[in-house]
This record gives C-alpha cells, structure tokens and sequence, in this order.
C-alpha cells in the first residue's frame, strides 16, 4: 500500500528550527516532547507544457463594445496543457497561482486581469480543465484542503485558485492516480468590468497572469 505524503512542491526548502529548551532545578524528571521531520525526496520531474507559450492574445478591443453597468464576457480560448514524468509513474497536482492577485473577482475561482489607472480593477478571468487523456483511466480530481480531501471535478467547473488538480481515480473515494503523461485543454473566459467603473480614454492592457505549479504528492 503506497504510503501518504504530505504534498511536496518542485522546490524543496529544508528549515532548520531551533528549539530552546529551559532548564530547571527540579529534583522532578523534567517534561519533554519529540520532534519528528519527515519527508519523500523523489527523482520525479513532471514538466508542464502549455500550446501557444501559454499566451491567450485577445488583441484590439474597442471600449464602445463592452458594456457600461455589466460585465462584459470575452470569447473563450482554448489551449492545450501537456503535463510529462518521463519514464515514472508519478502522482503529482497542478496547482494555479493568481499572479494578478490584488486584481482578483469577488469569487475564489476568478483571476485577475490586472489593475489600470493606479486602482481600477479590469476584470477577472476563470479556468476550466476539460477533454483529460491520461496513460491510465482517471479522471479529473481537485482539493481545496491541500490534498487530504478530494472531489471529482464536473466538466465546465471553473476551477479555484491556489486549489489541488490532480489525475485521478474514476469513482468514489477519489484519489490521485500514478501517471507518466497527461494531456487536458484549459480555457479561458475573460470578464471585463462594467466601463462605468473604468477609465478608458487612453489604451489599458488585459494583464492575466497564472503560474501551473506542479506539486508531489
């Protein structure tokens, strides 16, 4: 039976932790307690790669075209997100990071598409994974704990920042699964903020930024 580890990211920081302990004159044994690290160094190196550089280019948008007092939806685009271990099977997570955070949407699946005129937040995009294929059956799984608990992922489900997204088991209770290489489109659906909140006398610029960060687990 494969052992549980504590979710490890590619980088791995060893903290070293001083420990004062005070003394005493007691003729009593005086308390004491453990500290106990633990931890999996693995020679798995899981590389993602996304279609395009991962560059969603929505060029030229005309400010007359979005609206006043709604949010305006941009077209949808898709790319393709290749994750490969090479030779070892690997059980591993994607977990998105809002490079943009101080422009994120109300909700915690929405990411930011930057900050304009020194405080006016553009507007928010989200994510969906969708179309899994993976050297073995699975599906698409998330955590939202940081891995001890996991839930299949419903197609067309946006998913939510700084969440778990792992390959995982086809039926209940959901698990990570180990896999060598997996493929997946992402798409992107913008929203721009209501205009009448913005000001576009002069050329802004969509600014979304999101780092896949894969995580050992």
């Amino acid at each position: 039976r494969r052992e549980k580890h504590t979710p490890m990211n590619e980088q791995l920081t060893i903290l070293a932790t001083a420990l004062l302990l005070g003394a005493t004159t007691s003729v009593f044994a005086a308390s004491s307690t453990d500290l106990t690290i633990t931890g999996t160094i693995t020679p798995a190196a899981c590389t993602p790669t996304l279609e395009n550089g991962g560059v969603v280019d929505y060029r030229r948008i005309s400010a007359k075209d979005l609206n006043a007092t709604t949010n305006t939806q941009l077209d949808e685009q898709t790319l393709e997100l290749t994750v490969s271990c090479g030779t070892a099977a690997t059980q591993f997570a994607i977990q998105p990071i809002d490079n943009r955070s101080d422009s994120q949407g109300p909700m915690p699946e929405h990411f930011g598409l930057g900050i304009i005129n020194g405080s006016e937040k553009l507007g928010f995009y989200t994510l969906t994974l969708t179309n899994l294929n993976a050297d073995v059956p699975s599906r698409l799984i998330q955590s939202a704990d940081g891995g001890n608990t996991w839930s299949n992922i419903v197609d067309n489900t946006a998913i939510l920042r700084e969440s778990l997204i792992a390959v995982g088991s086809l039926t209940p209770p959901f698990s990570p699964s180990d896999i060598t290489s997996a493929t997946m489109d992402i798409t992107v659906k913008p929203s721009i903020n209501p205009t009448d909140g913005l000001t576009l006398t002069d050329e802004v610029q969509l600014d979304g930024s999101a780092t896949l960060q894969i995580v050992y687990l």
